[in-house]
């Protein structure tokens, strides 16, 4: 039996104390964090300067100073005051510490025992390679010299927890076992950015005292954690041992995370009211059903819960005002919700029958955006068209697996898609599909941007069969219906031969159509045939350090699941053709556009192309013999480099000395904020910079207008030397490409040609751009 119960306590992990550009902390009393974090209602602290322990210093000097003029009672009323004050810090567990940032680009916190004094950590960070005569200044741009697993030991070893960024942990790849045992734990913003790991999860932000626009303050983003006593050993413990169970996010962290979640599909399908006329709301109903569905949540706004007074009587009201006023009455499930203590009605509209809805003075309503307005002619007659193809599914043999796209809507600059897969979701992105609906997705972009076309379609009256391709060892089928006449109405991708019903396997079979026969070999004939196979390379390369991994947007990063079929790993097979003479020809003829593609070279080895093919990435790639020839493994997958790190080493290029990444764009509220790496450093910059920030002649404000155009990368647009290129240039700058090895795009825009070196000085040369 415990000797105390155990409690849920609140940590802020990550508090910072402003440096001088940001906030002349002179003028910021460092008495206002310990007001605000009580204020919030914290039970512990952590607080942290980049590169420096200054905050903590001043706060340990200032408290000693009263506390010695307090014991010779000598305080003046003044500083009786600020005495009285300083003892909310006995109140809260105050772990001093610091933020460091690795070579490999990763932040990671650094905290410590409250009694810790600051030359122990002044001399952890002199361990670290901070320089000395730059210690007080809590500058975010300098690096530790150590690697991220030595960083992790040294802290570790001296006592401290280690907090990394969560975000740069699942860009780098990591995984636990390159660190050392010890109080790990990975930290987010939210929880729903948090994936299933090897480490604990912390969450919380980079906090600062005094009034910041955009940041947070002290206990807006923190943890609970579930012990007998809140103290250093039991959070070290608690850590070390990765009692995930003890670990939560507060109940507001889990609500707005759930409330974000749904306002991703958009103010087209989901409507937040704090206080609305519940007998007007059926405008919105029948807006929403004539959408193909959506959700109401009534006493909730995105700033805060206000709630519903007597929630029986809206839901009474609601289903009645639908019931007479919408014709047909779409279906309404309503469910009660309770949040700080208030209630919540949530109205999901589910339409059963095609539209247009009507009310009852004539009007079809649609939504626009965040508006709710009458239909034009030709929303009109956009909305009879789906009524027909909805009524025609009822006389439609649907295949029983595969999924269909139902509806695509561009909103801000990014396509969202309504995706059928025994029920329809709303508001799926190409950046948040995964597996079978990322594959749908990238070939329906791929319709609309006309890069492929339904010509190929072979047809059995209104049955057609556009691709048939295997997916391991299974036959896989895109379909095409039509309608009476001849006009395409419904695609379905990915459906399995179980999947197909009797209309559709009939016609299967009767047109026989060819087998896009994929070049990857079998995993028994791979056993077979390696030892003669092309060796992969071993050992270094003229470039086998790896470079920093760069961050990628979440709008931009390629949709990743688990293959279908399980893969051994193993070096790539050649591809059974004819062995040509070592030319370096593109692997495949450069259209006559812009675009192209040539193979990258790096002694006697070459990448030709990294592609996805749905959710799978693959590597073309090529070794020149002794005897001159040139033998050609093409349709590699990613699984199968794992053991042989000389293939990887040479997809990994060296980032280039010049130019600007955009590594993240956050959508807030009505804007959208930035995170940059300056080439020339190699460093993130840790702030989020708005586009109102930048002169328009800056290369930062270029960077943000091509970032949104170029990306989701269209391939033809670039010119490839294996898996690095060139979008754009100039006599003086360029805008590069790389696709790294885990099939990430990154680009790095207006770099200064003058400036570049290595292969992407060549990358110019063979393009004879130089």
């Amino acid at each position: 039996m415990s000797e105390y119960p155990q409690t849920w306590f609140r940590i802020d992990w990550h508090v910072h104390y402003p440096t001088a550009e940001e906030g002349e902390p002179g003028k910021i009393p460092l008495l206002n964090i310990l007001r605000q974090a009580e204020e919030a209602g914290l039970d512990g602290l952590g607080l942290v300067d980049h590169n420096a322990v200054r905050g903590y210093e001043q706060l340990r000097l200032e408290v000693n100073r009263l506390k010695v003029l307090q014991e010779a009672g000598r305080l003046s009323p003044a500083e009786a005051s600020l005495w009285e004050d300083y003892q909310i810090g006995n109140r809260l567990l105050l772990l001093p510490g610091f933020e460091v940032t690795t070579p490999e680009g990763l932040f990671l916190l650094a905290l410590f025992p409250p009694e810790t004094p600051p030359e122990r950590l002044y001399a952890l960070l002199l361990n670290l390679g901070i320089p000395v005569e730059r210690l007080r200044e809590g500058n975010p741009n300098l690096v530790s010299q150590s690697d991220l697993p030595t960083t992790c030991a040294l802290l570790v070893q001296a006592g401290g927890l280690v907090l990394l960024d969560g975000q740069g942990w699942l860009r780098l790849n990591l995984t636990a076992e390159a660190l050392p045992a010890g109080p790990l734990a990975l930290e987010w913003l939210s929880p729903e950015e948090a994936p299933a790991g090897p480490l604990p999860t912390v969450w919380s932000s980079a906090a600062f005292c005094g009034h910041h626009p955009g940041r947070n303050r002290p206990g807006e983003r923190y943890t609970e954690v579930l012990l007998e006593r809140l103290s250093f050993p039991a959070l070290r413990d608690l850590l070390a041992g990765r009692e995930v169970a003890r670990l939560r996010s507060p109940e507001q962290e889990r609500w707005r995370a759930q409330v974000e979640e749904l306002a991703r599909q958009g103010p087209e399908r989901v409507l937040l009211y704090a206080q609305a006329d519940p007998e007007a709301l059926y405008r919105d109903v029948a807006a929403l059903a004539n959408a193909g569905g959506g959700v109401l949540l009534l006493g909730l706004s995105e700033e805060a819960v206000t709630g519903v007074e007597d929630p029986e009587w809206w839901s009474a009201t609601i289903a009645r005002s639908v019931r007479e006023m919408v014709e047909p009455a779409p279906r309404l499930n309503l469910e009660l919700m309770h949040q700080a203590g208030k209630e919540i009605i949530r109205v999901e509209v589910q339409p059963e029958l095609p539209p247009p809805y009507v009310t009852r003075e004539g009007v079809v309503y649609v939504r626009q955006g965040k508006e709710t307005r009458p239909a034009g002619r030709q929303e009109l007659l956009d909305l009879l068209g789906a009524g027909r193809t909805v009524s025609s599914l009822g006389a439609l043999d649907l295949p029983q697996a595969g999924v269909e796209i139902v509806g695509a809507y561009l909103r801000d600059g990014t396509w969202f898609y309504d995706i059928r897969d025994m029920r329809v979701t709303s508001g799926v992105t190409r950046q948040r599909a995964r597996g079978l609906w990322a594959y749908a997705i990238e070939r329906q972009e791929a319709l609309r941007q006309g890069r492929v076309d339904l010509s190929r379609v072979l047809w059995k009256g209104e049955y057609g069969i556009w691709r048939a391709y295997r997916s391991g060892d299974r036959r896989v089928f895109d379909l095409v219906h039509r309608d009476p006449e001849g006009r395409v109405d419904h695609i379905f991708y990915g459906v399995s031969e179980w999947g197909l019903t009797p209309r559709w396997r009939e016609a299967v079979e009767s047109l026989r159509p060819p087998l896009e026969e994929e070049p990857a070999i079998l995993l028994e004939e791979s056993a077979q045939r390696t030892p003669q196979a092309a060796r992969p390379l071993r050992g270094p390369t003229p470039y086998a350090s790896r470079p920093p991994s760069a961050g990628m947007p979440a709008a931009a990063r390629p949709p990743r699941a688990a293959p279908l079929e399980e893969e051994k790993p193993l070096a790539p097979v050649e591809e059974k053709g004819p062995e040509e003479e070592g030319a370096e020809a593109p692997a495949q003829p450069a259209p006559a556009t812009w675009g192209g593609r040539l193979p990258r070279w790096r002694g006697q080895a070459a990448v030709e192309r990294v592609y996805w093919e749905g959710n799978n990435l693959f590597f073309d790639l090529a070794m020149r013999q002794a005897d001159g020839q040139v033998r050609y493994f093409r349709h590699v997958h990613r699984s199968q480099l794992s053991g042989a790190e000389g293939w990887v080493e040479l997809v990994r290029v060296p980032l280039p000395p010049t130019g600007v990444e955009v590594v993240r764009s956050t959508a807030s509220r009505e804007e959208i904020l930035y995170q940059f790496r300056d080439m020339q450093t190699g460093r993130v910059d840790p702030r989020v910079r708005r586009q109102s920030e930048f002169p328009p002649d800056s290369p930062y404000a270029y960077a943000i207008a091509h970032f949104h155009q170029d990306l989701p990368l269209d391939e033809s647009k670039v010119r490839w030397w294996g898996n690095i290129g060139y979008l754009r240039l100039d006599p003086e700058r360029v805008d590069l490409v790389y696709r790294d090895e885990e099939g990430r795009d990154h680009i790095y825009y207006a770099a200064e040609r003058a400036l570049l070196t290595g292969e992407w000085k060549e990358l110019l040369r063979v393009w004879k751009e130089e």
